[in-house]
């Protein structure tokens, strides 16, 4: 929807843009991220909730949380990497696959960074009122 690109689903490759110049592969569906960022979260904040009905409603927030985020990471993630492609007809590199791998590190290492400060800041707030 933000790209004004129609994609179809092909069960071997993925999603394939209308044009075929690019495709969402299933390695790049976030499910990495996901797990990542979610086990992040856990094991970093569960501890802070001492009572375990508690606990239990941070495990579900996190959940929720974590899957909002990822929709939102890849989102922005395949705007980039279509932006790339369309300068990639000006510069080759901003268009290969190394730099592309290099693009959803940075994403996706970023994204996970500020979200972990943006669980913690919420966290100390939440103890300080």
């Amino acid at each position: 929807m933000v790209t004004d690109l129609s994609f179809t689903f092909n069960e071997e490759l993925g999603y394939v843009a209308e044009n075929n110049a690019f495709t969402i592969e299933k390695s790049c569906a976030g499910i990495n991220f996901f797990s990542i960022a979610l086990l992040t979260v856990i094991f970093s904040f569960l501890n802070n909730f001492s009572h375990p009905v508690y606990k239990l409603l941070a495990f579900g927030n996190f959940i929720i949380l974590t899957f909002v985020i990822t929709i939102i990471v890849n989102v922005c993630r395949i705007v980039v990497s279509v932006q790339l492609i369309n300068l990639g007809e000006k510069w080759a590199i901003l268009a290969s696959d190394k730099m592309h791998t290099i693009q959803g590190t940075l994403f996706y290492c970023t994204f996970l960074l500020l979200y972990y400060m943006g669980v913690h800041y919420a966290l100390k707030m939440y103890k300080t009122r």
